[in-house]
């Protein structure tokens, strides 16, 4: 291996949630009103998302062409 990270846990068992208030704290923690929404909107998107998820996605989308005109 060349760098990288090592999981403890199983890439389907850690949320992206988990990662970003890791790193960043809660999400919309002092949020008010149409922000607490829009937080517990991305809180609930964050929370339904792996790690293997994005992976699946960033390997699907792989194969995509980009076309520029």
């Amino acid at each position: 291996m060349k760098g990288g990270y090592s999981l403890a846990r199983d890439p389907s068992k850690i949320t992206v949630l988990e990662i970003v208030e890791l790193l960043d704290g809660p999400v919309g923690r002092d949020a008010e009103g149409i922000f607490a929404e829009a937080a517990a909107a991305a809180r609930s998107v964050l929370a339904a998302t792996t790690i293997a998820d994005i992976v699946e996605h960033e390997a699907r989308d792989a194969g995509v062409a980009m076309y520029y005109i």
